[in-house]
């Protein structure tokens, strides 16, 4: 289903002290809009997708270390993959990206979201959006319909 490095099922973040990351999920007077996959810090992210960069972006206006990378699907899916670090290929919209290629680097979330005294630091995830239409919809059906959302070994870049 969803898979990541060396071909190791991730598994979709469960309840914690920050929440749970299920499509729907209680936040407060809200619900998570998104699904949370559990996926080491430093992997490198590859598309499950064929489609076009439509948007970097930020998810907190007081962070900007963080990043969302927007992909727009074939379909006109909008895919918002949070907590990635694009690779400098990738920053600019109308960028064409395949299935299965490399796009960026899983962010580091215990920066943001650290140990505090009761409770552990959030764990390692991407969140992932599909809006199709303007909604939004539980990734979960159709990440089941591919063949898996996969990563890799830590991307390195190669100095010149």
């Amino acid at each position: 289903m969803i898979e990541y490095i060396q071909q190791k099922s991730a598994e979709i973040r469960g309840q914690d002290a920050w929440g749970a990351g299920h499509f729907g999920a209680p936040r407060g007077k809200r619900v998570h809009e998104g699904l949370d996959l559990l996926i080491p810090a430093g992997s490198a992210l590859v598309s499950p997708i064929f489609g076009r960069i439509h948007r970097i972006g930020y998810p907190y206006a007081n962070d900007l270390s963080f990043r969302i990378v927007e992909i727009r699907a074939e379909t006109r899916d909008l895919w918002r993959f949070f907590y990635v670090k694009p690779l400098d290929i990738f920053k600019e919209p109308g960028v064409v990206i395949a299935r299965g290629h490399f796009f960026g680097t899983v962010q580091d979330l215990s920066k943001r979201f650290p140990a505090e005294e009761g409770r552990e630091a959030m764990p390692n995830h991407v969140h992932l959006e599909i809006i199709r239409d303007g909604v939004e919809i539980d990734p979960l059906p159709v990440l089941k319909g591919l063949q898996g959302l996969t990563t890799a070994k830590p991307y390195r870049s190669k100095k010149r």
